[in-house]
């Protein structure tokens, strides 16, 4: 029935993607991820971010690598001296603040002339949605285990 307005939601998404990506950062969607993940999880394995992010381990060694070079990362040496620890700088958790707030500001725009009864209903809605996806992801996580 609604078929052709579920990709709606990865539209606005991709909508507010170009929007900031116009307004500076050379770092790409991967390279953000991989940010934003080891700000959640400081101390993780280049091991635990490619199953995250479900990509190879020689691709996310490049990146952080790369993101290191640029100090929005520091790697450490774990226990076993072949392992490396991953986290984030002052400079990563800038970035997350400064991505917050101009999140904040792009969809507080799109929802200033809709009404608030629209936007708790809106958001009620939202939320179960959220928390569905982060139950399948989860699922999808647990199968790969």
């Amino acid at each position: 029935m609604y078929e052709d307005k579920y990709r709606m939601l990865t539209k606005i998404v991709r909508n507010m993607k170009l929007k900031k990506k116009s307004l500076n950062s050379s770092l790409n969607d991967s390279e953000l991820e991989i940010i934003r993940h080891v700000i959640v999880h400081p101390g993780i394995s280049l091991i635990k971010i490619a199953s995250f992010l479900c990509l190879d381990k020689a691709i996310i060694t490049r990146y952080v690598k790369k993101l290191a070079s640029l100090d929005y990362l520091s790697i450490s040496i774990g226990k076993d001296k072949r392992e490396r620890l991953i986290y984030p700088t002052n400079k990563a958790l800038q970035l997350k603040v400064d991505d917050n707030q101009f999140e904040r500001s792009y969809y507080s725009n799109l929802f200033k002339d809709i009404d608030l009864v629209k936007q708790k209903e809106f958001f009620d809605v939202l939320e179960t949605i959220y928390l569905k996806s982060k139950e399948l992801r989860k699922n999808e996580q647990k199968k790969k285990i």
